[in-house]
Formats: structure tokens, C-alpha cells, sequence
């Protein structure tokens, strides 16, 4: 299940300093190296829940949890 969680705001998500792991890893540090934080300023964010084969309601209902926890 994906769910929106807000967007990208320059004033609180200036990232940090890392290293990619692999090749995928790496490309996705040079779009944000090159773009920089403005350059993302108001791009969606997501999460993704994964559960187990036939387990959907574990997974919905992980999904309410976190929603009651985090006041959405």
C-alpha cells in the first residue's frame, strides 16, 4: 500500500551527506546533487507498506495505526 505523507520542504529537509551503495543508489544521489533541495521544493513524498502474501488486512491495518500515531 502507498500513502502520501506531504511534500518536500526546503526549510526542514536539507538532507545529509551519504554514500551510494550501488549503481541505482548513485543515481538517485546525483539527481539530488545536481537539482539540490530547491530544486525539489513541493515534490510528493510516499511510503510504501509491504506485507505478506493474503495478509492485506495486517497491512490496512498498519496503515490506520500509523495514521492515528501520526494525527492524519
Amino acid at each position: 500500500m502507498i500513502f502520501p505523507v506531504g511534500t518536500v520542504d526546503p526549510a526542514k529537509d536539507q538532507g545529509e551527506a551519504w554514500e551510494a551503495r550501488n549503481e541505482k543508489d548513485a543515481h538517485n544521489k546525483k539527481l539530488w546533487d545536481e537539482f539540490g533541495v530547491e530544486g525539489w521544493k513541493d515534490a510528493p513524498i510516499s511510503l510504501q507498506l509491504v506485507g505478506r502474501r493474503y495478509d492485506d488486512e495486517k497491512v490496512l491495518r498498519a496503515l490506520e495505526v500509523i495514521k492515528e500515531e501520526a494525527g492524519l
